[in-house]
């Protein structure tokens, strides 16, 4: 599922690709593999949709996924986070981590992975549930301050993220120093999703992005800029 998800841009297959490998993390690979298989031999050399595959699954699991296909696959939209990064009153450095409010848009249960490093080269990892329309949460960031911000660290969640100035700095960050190849590819993502959404002027894109595109590794990467 990884490899099925990444390569795509998000107007052609994410969504699909981003929400079967969500569900397989949800069930468990063994699971959903078991599922599939189910779903394949039962409609081979045949034409089905998705809801044989759901009920498949439904019966690998052992598990009702109604609710879920209701929230993820008949309603429109994708959920959006904002990121920023603040001090709090006590002076603590905190990275605010919010749940866009979004009408029309399900408001399920969102698990996301965040990455946090450090200056010092350390990486706090930390799993985050967003199941409220409008949400707020935060994570205390290292003394010296955070040197890069991942959201979706394990590719694992179907979602839009953006931030402020400060995070989109720290994205650039990340083309440089992200610890893998998918963390620079979500990096070119953040940032492109930043001009889509009118954030950043596609002239300071050029300006804080293009110098590192040398550094990409993948025809993902390249592609997709």
């Amino acid at each position: 599922m990884a490899q099925a998800k990444s390569p795509y841009g998000a107007m052609v297959y994410a969504k699909a690709a981003a929400l079967l490998r969500q569900l397989e993390s949800e069930l468990g690979p063994q699971v959903f593999q078991r599922g599939v298989r189910i779903w394949m031999r039962r409609h081979a050399y045949a034409a089905c949709d998705w809801k044989d595959l759901v009920r498949a699954l439904e019966q690998a699991s052992g598990r009702s996924l109604q609710a879920w296909a209701r929230a993820w696959i008949l309603r429109p939209g994708v959920p959006r986070l904002a990121v920023s990064l603040r001090t709090a009153r006590d002076g603590a450095r905190v990275v605010a981590v919010e749940r866009v409010r979004q009408p029309g848009v399900a408001t399920v249960p969102l698990r996301i992975a965040v990455d946090v490093a450090g200056r010092d080269g350390g990486v706090a990892s930390r799993a985050l549930t967003l199941d409220r329309a409008r949400m707020r949460t935060r994570l205390e960031a290292p003394p010296a301050g955070p040197d890069r911000i991942v959201l979706n660290a394990d590719d694992r969640a179907y979602a839009v993220v953006t931030g402020d100035a400060r995070w989109l700095e720290m994205v650039v960050e990340t083309l440089v120093h992200g610890r893998s190849a998918l963390h620079r590819i979500q990096a070119w993502e953040s940032l492109w999703q930043a001009v889509r959404d009118r954030v950043l002027d596609p002239a300071h894109f050029a300006t804080m992005a293009l110098p590192h595109l040398g550094g990409g590794r993948g025809a993902c990467i390249v592609g997709g800029v």
